[in-house]
């Protein structure tokens, strides 16, 4: 067999080009699983006045058939001063049969779109523990995207059926309170289907029923759970289990696999990554439960509490949904602004299974940190924390997974590994937020609480303010005095000026090592004492910062790249670029302000740029020893 040996500059591209492909299809698909209607956005007000503590389901499927048919339990401690009308979340396209309350029959009604409002026969109040039933019945509705309540075919032409709530479509398939504000304390979920089939839930499996064709499987989750988690998945599945050791214990982990998948596949690396988890997080949050995979028909997955859906077996997409059983699960993220707190985590820490060489390869840690930061490159204007939340194109997209990540691995890279991965253990087992919601402060609140930084400018710049910066270095040296000027410009103008510190990795014939400056404005001088010849230097060679690289000039040979001419400039459809004998250009690339690369060129005649839009664009020169950067105008 014939070797084809690739450069190593081209084998990052492509192991660059493969990682950020999987986690762009991850946001892809779970973009699409979100895509509900505006005006859903919101549970109804009023379901505010009480909280729920546990929620009984009791349905029937097959997925035959487009149907659910059942009753919903819910056991509620009001929260308000009094309760007279009780509202549950449900899709107006189901339709409600009944109402028990007390052993009774009572009132109603579907006046206000995709609710159900009860009329109780008394006020009720404030810590009165009460419950109430509903029966309801319908055809869920077809939804744009990824439907919450999927009947579908299978590669194996098998009928399989799936549910996928997040972030708002719980209320498609069952009555519930459909927020971030409350969690059940626990849940059963008991789904009668042909015998034929097994079904995949929450929790522990407490009893298969068969009786007359019809299987009834019975499970509970003695865990909270907040309402968008809440999942049932149907199908003809091989079923396997086994047990992963983590430390002295041992979890429980089931498989419900479609016919064409198998345990092998599914299971590859499972155990490595939950005792990594286990020691970086703390322990597994449902150690007396389980941990699962379902397969589903769709290509990502989602982090369902306990049990998640697959939709293929890479390695990145098994490490994300494990993550979220911390972060996402056990701590939700307390609104859809703070979405980064679930998807961010789960991006930044599956970048850690590469660092520490976790079933990834830890050569390709570097490919996959700049995959993250060209993600985010394409987002000028955009921050982590999300104002608008009434698109889902605003919630599942790079600047909530890949900046969202990139901005944790820089909080790291400012207040260090101690205090980092500290904070990080200690904002999840904080008992006010363990198993319940949080909000970015409470973050920011750990991290500085583990560090002793004040991290308000961090957050102000880098999680609610928007864009990236761009660096500029200007060095020169004189004898043993190293000169270097930082100009810094923001890609967009909510940031004056983004601080953090800045690592510069200088190079000579005896040198290589990293000095480190924290620049506080634009222009900003530094001079260093550095005995060695320098004979070049590289800004954040190790990808710390989200910063667009800029130019890297030497001082002393400025006046080489003057004498660099682009003619004509502006130029309309083709350019020349007239270049000292001394510099022997190799590459010629063209990039906009954006910092995408738009043409590439092995010569420096007749330049092509007919197809490139009017407006400026900088031109790259690369040469053996240096690159030159100079400044285009298309017309």
């Amino acid at each position: 067999m014939k070797k084809v040996l690739l450069p190593l500059f081209l084998i990052s591209f492509l192991v660059a080009h493969t990682q950020t492909s999987e986690i762009c299809k991850i946001i892809e698909y779970e973009a699409k699983s979100a895509k509900l209607k505006p005006r859903n956005l919101k549970s109804a007000p009023q379901t505010a006045a009480y909280d729920v503590i546990f929620y009984s389901l009791d349905i029937s499927v097959d997925p035959t058939f487009r149907y659910v048919k059942g009753s919903v339990s819910t056991h509620f401690v009001v929260s308000d001063s009094s309760l007279s009308d009780l509202v549950f979340d449900l899709s107006s396209s189901l339709t409600v049969d009944s109402v028990i309350y007390r052993d009774s029959s009572i009132g109603f009604n579907r006046l206000v779109s995709n609710t159900v409002s009860i009329q109780l026969p008394n006020a009720i109040f404030r810590g009165i523990i009460d419950s109430v039933k509903v029966f309801y019945q319908g055809i869920p509705r077809n939804i744009s995207g990824v439907n919450p309540f999927t009947t579908a075919i299978n590669s194996n032409r098998d009928t399989v059926l799936w549910t996928l709530s997040e972030p708002y479509g719980a209320q498609e398939w069952w009555p519930c309170k459909n927020s971030l504000t409350d969690k059940a304390d626990s849940i059963e979920i008991i789904v009668s289907t042909p015998q034929r089939y097994r079904v995949a839930s929450h929790g522990n499996l407490l009893a298969i029923d068969s009786l007359s064709g019809i299987a009834r499987y019975h499970y509970k989750t003695s865990y909270p759970i907040v309402s968008y988690l809440v999942a049932i998945a149907v199908a003809k599945y091989n079923y396997f289990e086994e047990y992963l050791n983590v430390g002295t214990d041992s979890i429980l982990m089931q498989y419900f696999l479609y016919r064409n998948n198998s345990f092998g596949a599914s299971s590859s690396g499972m155990e490595e990554f939950m005792q990594f988890f286990d020691s970086l997080l703390g322990p597994y949050p449902y150690i007396k439960e389980k941990y699962g995979h379902a397969d589903f028909t769709f290509g990502g997955g989602i982090e369902h509490q306990t049990m998640s859906f697959m939709g293929n077996n890479g390695g990145e997409l098994k490490a994300h949904e494990l993550i979220h059983q911390w972060f996402g699960n056990k701590v939700t993220c307390g609104s859809w602004k703070d979405l980064w707190l679930n998807e961010g985590f789960a991006t930044y820490l599956t970048a850690l299974t590469y660092e520490f060489d976790v079933v990834h390869s830890k050569n390709f840690y570097q490919a996959y940190l700049a995959g993250m930061q060209g993600a985010c490159f394409n987002y000028p204007s955009g921050s982590v924390y999300r104002r608008d939340t009434s698109s889902v194109a605003s919630l599942f997209n790079p600047l909530v997974y890949q900046k969202g990540g990139f901005a944790l691995h820089m909080i790291r890279w400012t207040i260090k590994d101690s205090a980092f991965f500290a904070g990080m253990r200690n904002f999840l087992n904080d008992s006010s937020l363990a198993f319940g919601f949080a909000k970015t402060p409470q973050l920011q609140a750990h991290f500085e609480s583990s560090s002793g930084q004040n991290l308000d400018e961090f957050f102000k710049d880098w999680v609610y303010g928007k864009g990236f910066p761009r660096m500029d270095s200007y060095w020169s040296q004189n004898g043993s005095q190293f000169e270097l000027i930082i100009n810094q410009n923001q890609s967009d103008t909510s940031v004056s000026y983004f601080d953090i510190e800045l690592p510069y990795r200088l190079l000579g014939p005896n040198l290589d090592t990293i000095v480190v400056v924290n620049p506080s404005f634009s222009g900003e001088k530094f001079t260093l004492t550095i005995n060695q010849t320098i004979n070049s230097i590289e800004l954040d060679p190790d990808n710390w910062v989200l910063n667009q690289n800029g130019i890297i000039t030497n001082l002393k040979e400025e006046s080489i790249e003057s004498h660099i001419k682009i003619y004509p400039n502006p130029a309309k459809n083709s350019l020349s670029i007239e270049v000292p004998d001394q510099i022997q250009v190799e590459e010629v690339r063209i990039f906009d302000l954006t910092g995408s690369l738009v043409k590439e060129s092995g010569s420096i005649k007749n330049i092509n740029i007919s197809n490139l839009q009017k407006g400026v664009y900088f031109i790259e020169l690369k040469s053996v020893n240096e690159i030159y950067r100079k400044r285009l105008i298309k017309n």
